[in-house]
């Protein structure tokens, strides 16, 4: 049965069900995410690579940052849950209304994240130049 013809008398698994079909595609944009957002870090690296001169980019730190990112990718799982947690808590009336909207959140924050971490570098090279 697809996830779409659940009614609303569905089970914890059904609830389960939908919500695992559509992992596969939230852990691909967070990976297109941090791709991206890594990239867009290296960009603003580069952008400063006169002001980073005397210190050198040191690599065991881009190492560090993506494990650090891999790490996040666990803690965004971890959330990925909570949508199937809160269908159960709020019982809505329309669920599957619920859990796209829930979804589509979830997931434009979860991408949306990543690229917070380029706009912070930027800034705080942006401070350490202007010393």
């Amino acid at each position: 049965m697809p996830a779409e013809a659940l009614t609303a008398d569905q089970t914890p698994t059904d609830t389960w069900q939908w919500w695992e079909a559509r992992r596969l595609r939230y852990n691909l944009g967070l990976a297109v995410a941090g791709v991206l957002a890594g990239g867009l870090a290296g960009l603003v690296i580069w952008s400063f690579r006169n002001d980073l001169a005397p210190i050198g980019i040191p690599w065991l730190a881009i190492l560090f940052q993506v494990l650090l990112y891999l790490a996040f990718m666990a803690a965004a799982n971890l959330c990925y849950l909570i949508g199937a947690v809160s269908e159960k808590v709020l019982s809505p009336r329309d669920p599957q209304a619920y859990r796209r909207r829930m979804w589509r959140l979830g997931f434009g924050f979860s991408v949306a994240l990543p690229f917070a971490y380029p706009a912070w570098l930027g800034f705080v090279l942006t401070m350490l130049s202007r010393l």
